[in-house]
């Protein structure tokens, strides 16, 4: 099946790893929007999105809010939905699968978990994270570029986890996932 796919997310590098590892698996008509007005408007604008990843904590319209408001157009019944939160409860996994969400991903981003609990929705294989060759410096470049574009990050160890601190937000990931793909740090100081 050929996807067309809608990110929402009001991080933009949040936007931006979900598109490189769509990106890295074949998925190649891909749309962003910001929040869920903007998500709505940009579903109505583009048909043939079947699946989306939108965030839970938005500012404008949240992305429990717009998946209701999607539902309540039959056009949208087959889009497969993928929530985003940094942190799910009972209550809001609840509300979600009574709006027939397809799954969910938890941030930060283990990438072996996003890439686990996409597979069976795509029904497609498991990707392999690196879109090049992984040397022993690490992660190949054009996937640090792909991921954090022109914008350089300060980076900061904090226990089992790597900051990396944008200048509008921080990025976390854990020091296992890290050290299973290659080492970010250091393509990044390069």
């Amino acid at each position: 099946m050929s996807y067309k796919v809608l990110i929402v997310d009001d991080s933009q590098t949040i936007r931006k790893i979900i598109r490189s590892n769509l990106e890295r698996i074949g998925i190649k008509d891909i749309f962003e929007a910001n929040e869920g007005e903007s998500a709505l408007r940009t579903l109505a604008a583009n048909n043939g999105i079947n699946l989306m990843f939108i965030d839970y904590n938005m500012p404008v319209m949240n992305g429990l809010v717009a998946v209701k408001k999607m539902r309540e157009n039959s056009a949208y019944d087959a889009i497969k939905i993928i929530a985003v939160s940094s942190s799910f409860d009972a209550a809001l996994i609840e509300s979600f699968e009574k709006l027939s969400i397809s799954g969910f991903i938890t941030k930060p981003f283990d990438l072996q978990k996003f890439n686990s609990s996409i597979t069976p929705i795509l029904d497609a294989p498991v990707p392999s994270i690196g879109g090049g060759e992984t040397s022993d410096n690490g992660m190949p470049k054009e996937d640090v570029i792909r991921l954090f574009s022109s914008e350089k990050p300060d980076v900061h160890m904090n226990g089992k986890f790597v900051e990396f601190d944008f200048k509008n937000e921080k990025i976390k990931l854990d020091v296992d996932v890290i050290s299973r793909y290659g080492s970010v740090y250091v393509e990044l100081g390069e």
